[in-house]
């Protein structure tokens, strides 16, 4: 095993990254994600790593990876975990990791995260309790998802307006042409 900075690593393999896992007592059983990680290490930025990441994710065909990062200034001493809890996935959601609270009340986290290149583990590679570490939810748009299913609803309706619309040109030699 290699052990090498999260700032070395996101900015040269970030699939290279060990991902920090937790373990739960007194919770059913979650759902399998499938094609979603029930965890990801967010890019150390700043800020907007969260939107960052996910640009980075979705960039196959828009956007090259190099492009992406090249403005990012990666933070030496920075980890962010996303833990995710629930997806909707065909209009239904799927409870795929636990909430907050529960996280805090019922889970442990093997942290996976290094001092050093040789290995020293934080809190010595035993897991933490869950509640010992702080959390940072991301703002709710669900406000803003419904307001651009709105938009694109009626920018849909004027197009088809249009689209219907009996507009000819005729061309004439009289007037050049235009009408």
């Amino acid at each position: 095993m290699e052990f090498i900075s999260s700032q070395y690593a996101w900015s040269q393999q970030p699939w290279m990254l060990k991902l920090p896992s937790y373990t739960c007592t007194g919770l059913p059983p979650f759902a399998p994600s499938g094609d979603v990680s029930s965890s990801m290490m967010t890019p150390p930025l700043e800020k907007d790593s969260l939107y960052q990441l996910l640009r980075n994710s979705f960039a196959d065909g828009v956007d090259t990876h190099t492009n992406i990062m090249k403005d990012w200034t990666l933070l030496e001493n920075s980890v962010k975990i996303l833990f995710m809890s629930r997806i909707s996935k065909s209009g239904q959601d799927l409870s795929v990791g636990p909430s907050l609270a529960e996280l805090a009340s019922n889970c442990q986290i093997n942290i996976n995260v290094y001092f050093d290149t040789q290995g020293t583990a934080v809190n010595n590679g035993e897991s933490v309790p869950a509640s010992a570490i702080p959390t940072y939810s991301p703002q709710c748009v669900a406000d803003e998802v419904n307001h651009m299913k709105e938009f694109i609803a009626n920018i849909t309706g004027e197009m088809a307006h249009l689209a219907n619309n009996n507009v000819t040109c005729n061309a004439s030699k009289d007037d050049g042409g235009h009408h």
